[in-house]
């Protein structure tokens, strides 16, 4: 099979022109969001019709599926074609996935712009993308039906195609016929009893074009008489470029010229070896930046500032527990490093990105060009890792206006270092949580307050469309993407119904940018609340995993997932010289427990063992899918509690590649075990949900081994080293 992933530079208008001529020779069927279905056609007369996703069948019996959302190695590409392809009743040797073109026709309901974030793609696309290969088999089986006189309900279809008796036809000879019939209205979509492809693991459309090395990379762009650029930024954060040695610079053999752009220069060359050696002699002076004298020590002073004793006093209890969190900046850290390729001509500008956010690129990329956004031209390439750092614009912006200042089209790559030290960081957070206990040891009180800057606050500013939506909440409690995780407390909630829960939020503005880090705000509460929790067990003098059953008995699904994880992971079993620990965590409409087993090797030394998790996501599109997320999340997670930080000094970031801000090494990953849960629930995410129990099942597990609690993160700074767990 050869799939397609061709890039479509198309704008609106002309799009459906174009769709409306390749329904001459095929059917081509489009979806609103709201799930109304128009072909091409149709659309031609009605150009302003918003259209979120389509199918087109070609006379060549091909299935093409346009997917909306940016295929960052999640499996999109393939799990929302499968949801056509499953109504459809297609031949997937027979189906291709292509790009969406930038337009507002495929915007993320959710967030009103054509973003690819919040774990939201199968969510949201659901029910649209199901009923437009629901519409398009309908009205292949009414072509079917009228060539052959027969009533439609009579024909059935298998595989692309479409039989009756000793009559049949593949989807391809029915396309054009079908394509001039009237489009038919809610059509139903097909019972969970009936998938073949849905629950069901299939190839993946991306896996042999990133192992034959086809595939495209916003990094592999290469258009004709491109130049690259590379970039050199203000080491401290605000800082403006004041003076740069420009003879030295264009001394070096293919420099072109220095392009000054907010916060940085942009050395552009012939290649990108020549950019490289000219940035150790641009001897660049910047501004003095925000704050030249920030550090870790400092901005941890000054969140710690932003708590204070609210609702110790409160607590009516006669045992109390008082504790206090930390977690540091974290960096994005994709294998890709940023880049952007721009061309930006008299009447137009198109960009080649690795972007989750098509909507956020444009608009910048026309703020950058001085053009509108109708002129902006979109080419989604495949994303080596996104994780919410491609959500920003940035990259795109200097690609722009180098483009423009050299009158070609530029690549504009960035060095790791440049990379690592100039991202939109996971927020420096601290907490304090305060829980009372009744004589059972239940709890019966919990006051949690956070201490972090804004995520949101950047967005709203910079009036970054599709974030307006959070206003009214950013107005209320400050900003909800900080709080997420905590303000959904389940325990004891139902259960012990003099429980009072209060959540405190002190927004402390400091100058290092910080963005959306995969999990976001659950990524650092579901640390603090499953810690917290585990402490209030071992007060009580309980088994960590009953302890939390019995709080979570009127919430069923978290519930299960605990049990299953338990059950998975023989709780109950003692393992000599094992160690477990526990977390659950609902984010992004999934719930997940997941157990972490440890092993010390010495006093200061443990290996991770084995990893259990169990998985709650509503009905499952691919579960190879959710299999390969769980053990990336869970990877993810526990990478960053055991090694990753971002330290300031001098008003500088210290890290600056992998040597420092490190991942798990392969001999150091366990195996793990994902169990996942049947469910008729509607999908909830995959891409993130494995983050944030994984760290206080690790710290958890590290108490059970030692004695000692661990609360702040990363693990590695208390002087405890993980070691392999495999020569």
């Amino acid at each position: 099979m050869t799939e397609s992933v061709a890039v479509v530079n198309l704008s609106r208008r002309n799009f459906l022109k174009t769709g409306a001529v390749a329904a001459s020779s095929g059917l081509v069927v489009g979806c609103s969001s709201g799930g109304q279905q128009k072909t091409f056609a149709e659309s031609e007369q009605a150009p302003t019709t918003e259209i979120n996703s389509w199918v087109n069948v070609a006379a060549d019996n091909s299935i093409t599926v346009t997917i909306p959302s940016s295929e960052m190695g999640q499996g999109v590409y393939t799990s929302m074609a499968m949801l056509v392809a499953e109504e459809m009743d297609a031949d997937w040797d027979q189906v291709r996935a292509q790009p969406a073109p930038f337009d507002k026709a495929f915007e993320n309901p959710e967030f009103n712009m054509q973003l690819t974030g919040g774990s939201t793609s199968i969510k949201n696309f659901w029910g649209p993308m199901r009923a437009t290969g629901a519409t398009a088999k309908a009205m292949l089986v009414a072509a079917a039906a009228q060539q052959w006189s027969v009533p439609a309900s009579e024909i059935k279809t298998e595989n692309g195609v479409a039989s009756h008796g000793s009559k049949s036809a593949k989807y391809g000879e029915l396309a054009a016929l079908a394509a001039t019939l009237d489009v038919p209205k809610d059509v139903p979509v097909k019972n969970k009893k009936d998938f073949k492809f849905l629950g069901k693991g299939v190839k993946r459309h991306d896996a042999a074009l990133k192992v034959n090395g086809t595939a495209e990379f916003g990094i592999d762009v290469d258009v004709p008489d491109m130049l690259i650029g590379t970039v050199v930024q203000s080491p401290v954060f605000g800082g403006e470029p004041e003076s740069w040695d420009e003879d030295a610079v264009m001394s070096v053999r293919g420099v072109q010229k220095v392009v000054k752009v907010p916060g940085a220069l942009i050395i552009v060359a012939e290649k990108y070896w020549q950019a490289r050696k000219a940035v150790g002699l641009l001897n660049a002076k910047f501004s003095a930046g925000h704050d030249p004298e920030l550090s870790t020590e400092k901005v941890s002073a000054a969140l710690k500032a932003g708590l204070d004793d609210k609702g110790k006093g409160k607590l009516k209890a006669k045992t109390t527990l008082d504790l206090e969190y930390e977690v540091p900046y974290l960096a994005h850290a994709a294998l890709e490093p940023m880049n952007a390729t721009a061309w930006v001509q008299e009447d137009r500008v198109d960009v080649w990105a690795p972007t989750q956010s098509q909507t956020i690129a444009g608009k910048y990329a026309a703020k950058a060009s001085g053009l509108k956004e109708d002129q902006v031209f979109i080419h989604t390439t495949f994303l080596g890792g996104g994780f919410g750092r491609r959500g920003e614009w940035d990259y795109v912006e200097f690609a722009v206006l180098a483009s423009k200042a050299m009158q070609m089209p530029v690549k504009v790559l960035w060095s790791r270092e440049e990379d690592t030290q100039h991202d939109f960081y996971r927020p420096h957070v601290v907490s304090r949580i305060q829980i009372g206990l009744d004589e059972d040891g239940m709890p019966v009180e919990w006051h949690q307050q956070l201490a972090s800057s804004s995520i949101l606050k950047r967005m709203l500013n910079n009036f970054v469309p599709g974030f307006l939506s959070w206003l009214p909440l950013t107005s209320m409690i400050g900003d909800p993407v900080v709080t997420e995780g905590a303000s959904h407390m389940p325990y004891g909630d139902e259960v012990v119904k003099k429980q009072k829960v209060d959540i405190d939020l002190k927004l402390v503005d400091l100058p290092v940018p910080t963005g959306f880090w995969r999990s976001v705000g659950h990524s650092h509460n579901g640390y603090f609340k499953e810690a917290a929790i585990d402490e209030a067990a071992v007060l009580a003098g309980q088994d960590p995993y009953e302890y939390r059953h019995k709080l979570l008995a009127n919430h069923p699904r978290e519930q299960q997932v605990l049990e299953k994880v338990a059950e998975l992971a023989d709780w109950y079993t003692e393992k000599p010289g094992i160690f477990k620990g526990i977390a659950v965590q609902q984010s992004f409409a999934s719930y997940v427990a997941t157990v972490v087993e440890i092993q010390m090797v010495s006093e200061t030394q443990y290996k991770i063992h084995k990893v259990y998790t169990a998985v709650d996501c509503g009905m499952v599109v691919n579960p190879d899918t959710v299999l390969a997320q769980m053990q990336g999340g869970t990877i993810w997670g526990l990478s960053a509690a055991i090694y990753n930080r971002i330290d300031l000094l001098n008003g500088r970031v210290v890290q600056s590649n992998f040597h420092d801000f490190q991942s798990m090494k392969m001999n150091e990953t366990p195996d793990v075990e994902v169990l996942i849960v049947d469910s008729d629930e509607a999908p909830g995410g995959i891409g993130e949900v494995a983050v944030p129990p994984a760290p206080p099942a690790l710290t958890n597990a590290l108490f059970a081994a030692t004695g000692k609690r661990i609360n702040s993160l990363p693990i590695n700074q208390h002087g405890l080293q993980l070691v392999p767990v495999r020569a």
